[in-house]
C-alpha cells in the first residue's frame, strides 16, 4: 500500500502565485511467486492552470496492471489506464477532444 501527495506552488509567474496539488494511492499484491497486480488512483487538481495550463481543471486516472515476473531479471506487464478531466483535453484520433482517455500497454523490462 502506498499514498503520495503532491503540492506545488509558483511565486511571480505574471505577478500572481500559482499552485497546482494531488495525490495518488495505489496497492500491490502478490498472488503467487510469479504474478502480481497493482491497482493505482490518482486525483490532480490544477488550480491556476500552471501544470496543464486550464484553471479549474481537475483530473482523475485509475490503472490495473498485471505482470508475470518470468525470471529476476525479466518481467512482462499488462496494463490498462483510464485518465478523466473536466473539459475536454485529450485528444481523439476521430477528431474532437474528449473528457476521457483510455491506454494499453504492454511492457517487457530487462533489468540489469
Amino acid at each position: 500500500m502506498g499514498v503520495e501527495y503532491l503540492s506545488v506552488s509558483q511565486e511571480n509567474v505574471a505577478n500572481t502565485n500559482l499552485k497546482y496539488s494531488g495525490v495518488a494511492l495505489y496497492g500491490t499484491y502478490m498472488f503467487t511467486p510469479r504474478y502480481r497486480g497493482v491497482l493505482r488512483y490518482e486525483s490532480f487538481d490544477d488550480k491556476d492552470g500552471l501544470h496543464f495550463g486550464i484553471a479549474g481543471q481537475k483530473y482523475k486516472e485509475v490503472t490495473v496492471t498485471g505482470s508475470y515476473l518470468a525470471a529476476d531479471n525479466f518481467e512482462m506487464r499488462a496494463e490498462v489506464r483510464k485518465d478523466t478531466a473536466t473539459n475536454p483535453v485529450f485528444i481523439n484520433f476521430a477528431g474532437p477532444l474528449s473528457k476521457s482517455l483510455m491506454t494499453l500497454a504492454l511492457q517487457g523490462l530487462y533489468k540489469f
